[in-house]
């Protein structure tokens, strides 16, 4: 089995991963600047637009569809999509609920 390689220090022949490695740098650099996100959330803005990524369409020879549609044949879900890095909050089980003007939710 023969093993196929690239010579060293020729970008030019890796211009689709260069191009790939450039949009995923831009969206999540965009992405932390966006939120106020301190440069240590890099992985997990990295994930998130791993998955923009995977339901983005793009063209082929059947058109415009993702890659989520090419793969499973279906549709992609989009409704659970979020800003990232936006403020959430989370409520807190009624059994834990206080009279005392407890706040229902915590940041």
């Amino acid at each position: 089995m023969s093993v196929i390689s690239s010579p060293t220090d020729t970008p030019e022949l890796n211009g689709v991963a260069e191009e790939v490695n450039g949009w995923f740098g831009h969206v999540v650099l965009t992405m932390l600047h966006h939120s106020g996100r301190p440069v240590s959330f890099w992985n997990k803005a990295y994930s998130y637009a791993a998955q923009i990524k995977f339901v983005l369409p793009f063209l082929t020879a059947e058109g415009w569809m993702s890659a989520y549609e090419f793969l499973l044949k279906a549709v992609p879900d989009v409704s659970l999509f979020r800003i990232w890095g936006c403020k959430a909050f989370v409520l807190e089980p009624r059994s834990e609920h206080r009279k005392d003007f407890h706040a229902p939710s915590v940041m």
